[in-house]
């Protein structure tokens, strides 16, 4: 039976001292060395760009712009090719609304992936065909058991099998099923986790509850199961 392997890797604050680059990197490897049929999409928020409006972030990071951006394009480098899409997320739109620059927009380009603020994708098997949609998004709640409920309600009017969303920090896989003329649905609602290894101080002064480092991989055949690869 086909299988094919969605992965969601985003919330790479890069440039931030509290991220953990080796946790990407091992993510990457895990990526690039399972053997089935895979596609990445990328959640937004890879760079940090700290703002002094913004609490204290700018004492938190240690790489500038340019920097953030190189080291995103070469830990990719190894799953390049199965990347789809590169959503837009709210640390890449502080360019945006400050100087209008796009970083996501240049990298998607430069490396040939799609540039998106809400990503549809196709995925076929032998039997079936699922329907991703993918978004970082704005929408944050600090406490976890609040998640799936506010994917729900946020994406009432997507028709898809598979929302996945960034944004969060907080690693979720929610299964909902649906009675169709058809039979069942199911529909998974996915929230994609981080690479942050310690709470930033600000997170800490919110009393926002902590997370593990993590990402998604979906494998796809007659079903979707969902995992949660933590650090």
């Amino acid at each position: 039976m086909m299988k094919i392997s969605l992965y969601a890797l985003g919330d790479f604050h890069c440039g931030l001292k509290n991220t953990n680059i080796d946790y990407i990197k091992e993510a990457v490897k895990i990526i690039k060395d399972d053997p089935n049929e895979k596609r990445v999409y990328l959640m937004g928020d890879l760079i940090e760009v700290a703002d002094k409006k913004l609490a204290d972030s700018v004492y938190h990071q240690i790489l500038p712009l340019e920097d953030q951006i190189e080291t995103v394009i070469a830990l990719l480098k190894p799953i390049k090719e199965h990347i789809r899409c590169y959503c837009h997320g709210n640390h890449e739109d502080r360019l945006m609304k400050n100087y209008g620059l796009n970083t996501t927009k240049l990298i998607s380009r430069s490396e040939g992936w799609d540039y998106a603020i809400q990503y549809f994708d196709k995925v076929q098997t032998d039997k079936k065909t699922f329907v991703v949609f993918a978004v970082h998004g704005l929408t944050y709640t600090k406490y976890p058991h609040n998640i799936a409920k506010l994917l729900i309600d946020n994406t009432r009017h997507i028709d898809a099998d598979i929302i996945l969303h960034g944004h969060m920090h907080y690693p979720l896989i929610y299964e909902q099923y649906v009675q169709t003329p058809k039979g069942t649905r199911k529909r998974l609602y996915v929230s994609t986790g981080h690479f942050i290894e310690t709470m930033p101080d600000y997170a800490l002064k919110k009393v926002i509850p902590p997370s593990p480092p993590s990402f998604v991989k979906l494998e796809v055949g007659d079903d979707v199961r969902g995992q949660i690869i933590k650090f």
